[in-house]
């Protein structure tokens, strides 16, 4: 299979994912580019878009894949970034809601991210691999059965069934497992279950277990170590603000929220649909209109953009990653780093 086959499969079992997960968290996939737009792009700015890249713009120019899972920009959008970052890397999009940045490098067109300060060299195909696990994971949440056809990967089709069976397992057989497997076996067991599970499991586990787990998942050279721990920290995002909501539905909260980012947390649309995730949070001021900051590009274009709420971890988990899971963890708003 190509890396465009590829891609495009990827792609549209993540959107096949994400029309059942329509209730659970909210998706956006805008048309795809044309080649003619991308090439203008090219010429006006001076940024030569990878292949890889390419070809996810001409499925979709721009896309917000469940919730804060990831933003995925589109050409209006890419190298806009409120962050500072080297001159040679331009901004495509954001993972996880809590700071990580992904981005390429336009000397030569590799794939990286940014978390706190630090930089993985990633790509394309294992960005989408994250995304689709993270849809995975949803749809093991909600009991999703009979859809195992809707994708077009044999894998993924596989791997759905298997977490369906597995919904009334307890995760403390699946913790002593864990500990009595060798470190291949972990990672197969780690494998078959479900985001949400794998992180109950790592939260029962020592931690000196969890650095291993994670260091010895890191001699893969397929990015596993960085879309493992992706996933507990966007999924520990969830269990955060669900918290928070069960915590304002009894007249308690963790944070001083404003009625504007009541409406925001509760995740409405316009329609009064409300969404089973907690939405995205911007700031606003006192007057109720949202903050905005001026974004400038590597070509010193500007755009305004609504400033949405910081979202961090207190530790830093690039050298903590037994917190990735930990929901206490979590630091709102201007205590964010």
């Amino acid at each position: 299979m190509s890396s465009k086959q590829e891609i495009t499969q990827l792609f549209e079992d993540i959107h096949s994912a994400c029309s059942l997960l329509i209730k659970y968290d909210k998706s956006v996939f805008n048309p795809g580019a044309d080649s003619t737009q991308i090439d203008e792009f090219e010429n006006r700015t001076g940024i030569k878009i990878p292949d890889d890249y390419r070809t996810l713009l001409m499925l979709s120019d721009g896309a917000q894949v469940l919730g804060r899972t990831a933003t995925l920009f589109g050409i209006d959008d890419i190298g806009f970034s409120a962050e500072e970052l080297p001159v040679e890397y331009v901004k495509i999009g954001e993972l996880a809601g809590d700071g990580e940045i992904l981005c390429f490098n336009n000397n030569n067109g590799t794939v990286v991210t940014i978390y706190e300060n630090k930089k993985f060299v990633s790509s394309i195909k294992s960005c989408l691999k994250y995304c689709l696990e993270q849809c995975l994971d949803g749809l093991f949440m909600i009991g999703a059965t009979n859809q195992q056809n809707i994708f077009r990967s044999y894998e993924i089709r596989e791997k759905l069934t298997g977490f369906l069976k597995i919904r009334s397992l307890d995760p403390q057989k699946k913790t002593h497992e864990f500990m009595e497997s060798s470190d291949e076996a972990k990672v197969k067991l780690m494998d078959s279950l479900p985001v949400m599970m794998q992180g109950l499991v790592y939260n029962t586990i020592p931690v000196a277990e969890c650095i291993k787990y994670v260091n010895y998942l890191r001699t893969f050279p397929n990015f596993k170590a960085d879309n493992f721990i992706r996933g507990l920290r966007r999924r520990v995002l969830d269990n955060y603000f669900n918290r928070e909501r069960q915590l304002l539905d009894n007249g308690k909260a963790t944070y001083n929220w404003d009625r504007y980012q009541l409406k925001e947390l509760y995740n409405f649309d316009p329609a009064g649909m409300k969404y089973v995730n907690a939405g995205i949070v911007y700031r606003y001021n006192n007057s109720g209109d949202p903050d905005f900051v001026v974004l400038t590009d590597t070509g010193f274009r500007t755009k305004v953009v609504k400033k949405k709420l910081k979202i961090s971890h207190r530790t830093k988990i690039t050298e903590h990653p037994e917190f990735a899971f930990e929901i206490n963890d979590i630091v709102i708003g201007d205590g964010a780093k």
